[in-house]
């Protein structure tokens, strides 16, 4: 006002040179070339200014809330059961999403709140919670950059007949995404607490899962060790039996065979591997079940020593036998 010429009232005159921050037009070490009257008239423009867009401000505020008002009308013409809160500013809208709602209905013009920092808050507190952006005068061009952006959907003021039903999607797919997780998290629970081991590859051979028993029965202390560990753990020549088998049969079950292990040492196992294929045929990745039967296999192992002990001694105790036999034989023909 005093430098740049704001006003009618005053002109395009500069009346003082600041030298310090200004409030109402007064700076807290200036030079000064007005008389007090023109100071005065200085105070009245800038507080004329605030008022007059204080005065805007608070009627876009209140249009927003006829607006909310309308839209919460609609919905619950449309049988939707509505607990429901307006905000206008960014830690207003924290607060509330702190509680989570269920949805958000959100202005595409709202002073102080620009829509896309609220779709980030939103997606921040909860990718589930659907954002249905509605607007006076919106590009369908802004509105798809919405979409991208994490938005469920976009309507215009004009066709709130819709809104129910782009509400009722938005919340259906926040549940199924919950579902889904929900399910995900349990196989993965499942998954790492079967007492087998379990991997699956893709046919390019990289390593899709691991559980943490097949680690156990590799000798590896966790899978990031394991995705680094370039050596495969089975021969060269049983891989590719083994690919030859599930190329021709789809499947291999109950292939006893030794696997290398991290420290170098060798362990028994059973394995059971099937092929997955897509809607093409194609193979999608290769299931392998691998049982840990090391402990069983050493007690084969010392079974069967133990009869071929067992047999040698018994041969011994034979050759023993009848060695008496002719011995005896000839002492009693040397008697007779």
């Amino acid at each position: 006002v005093t430098r740049y010429g704001m006003t009618d009232e005053l002109g395009p005159m500069v009346y003082a040179e600041n030298e310090g921050e200004v409030f109402l037009g007064r700076s807290v070490t200036k030079t000064t070339t007005m008389s007090e009257e023109t100071m005065r008239k200085v105070d009245l423009v800038i507080r004329r200014i605030i008022d007059e867009q204080y005065a805007i401000a608070r009627k876009l505020i209140e249009d927003n809330q006829d607006d909310a008002h309308l839209t919460i009308m609609r919905l619950r013409q449309q049988g939707f059961e509505l607990d429901w809160e307006s905000v206008a500013s960014a830690d207003a809208l924290r607060n509330a999403l702190a509680r989570r709602p269920d949805a958000v209905i959100a202005d595409y013009n709202v002073p102080g709140l620009d829509i896309r920092d609220t779709l980030e808050s939103v997606l921040a507190a909860d990718s589930d919670i659907p954002v249905i952006v509605v607007s006076g005068s919106m590009s369908t061009d802004a509105g798809v950059e919405l979409m991208h952006l994490g938005a469920q959907d976009y309507l215009s003021k004009d066709s709130l007949e819709r809104l129910g039903a782009a509400l009722q999607k938005g919340l259906e797919r926040g549940r199924e995404r919950r579902r889904m997780r929900a399910a995900e998290t349990e196989y993965q629970s499942l998954f790492e607490q079967l007492p087998v081991g379990v991997v699956r590859h893709l046919p390019s051979g990289e390593t899709l899962q691991i559980n943490s028993s097949l680690l156990r029965i590799l000798g590896f202390p966790d899978e990031a060790t394991y995705r680094a560990h370039p050596t495969p753990f089975m021969a060269a020549a049983e891989r590719a039996l083994l690919s030859e088998r599930l190329a021709t049969e789809g499947a291999a079950r109950g292939v006893e065979l030794q696997v290398h292990r991290i420290d170098g040492s060798q362990r028994w196992v059973r394995m059971d591997l099937s092929i997955a294929r897509g809607a093409d045929g194609a193979v999608t990745s290769i299931d392998s079940v691998v049982t840990d039967i090391n402990e069983r296999k050493q007690a084969e192992e010392a079974l069967q020593n133990s009869r071929e002990v067992l047999e040698a001694t018994l041969e011994r105790l034979r050759r023993s036998n009848a060695i008496r036999q002719r011995l005896l034989v000839r002492l009693i023909s040397a008697q007779e």
